[in-house]
């Protein structure tokens, strides 16, 4: 399994405007990338300039190519308007532990 954990920090607050495009294009990625088990952004619930973004994929190389598609160059479109102040992601591969 191969998890992705990001956070991006904007100058505002994420708007609805921006939720809604992001929306639309996680639900692609779920739809049309294979071996996408989990792809979501979430807004802070403490901070509304802060966008988180949770991938779980089957493997690594599923990442790799997802990474290549369209639906993540305009990801990054709609991240590149908002102007980013600060982006971090973290990436895990391995086998997850037993969960009771």
């Amino acid at each position: 399994m191969h998890l992705i954990n990001g956070r991006t920090q904007f100058p505002a607050a994420i708007d609805a405007a921006m939720r809604a495009r992001l929306a639309a294009l996680a639900e692609a990625v779920r739809r049309l990338h294979s071996g996408c088990i989990e792809y979501r952004f979430s807004v802070d619930v403490e901070d509304p300039t802060v966008l988180r973004l949770t991938e779980r994929w089957e493997k690594a190389e599923d990442f790799v190519r997802h990474g290549q598609t369209p639906e993540v160059a305009e990801i990054g479109r709609v991240l590149a308007e908002a102007q980013t102040r600060a982006t971090e992601i973290l990436q895990f591969s391995g086998e997850p532990a037993n969960v009771v």
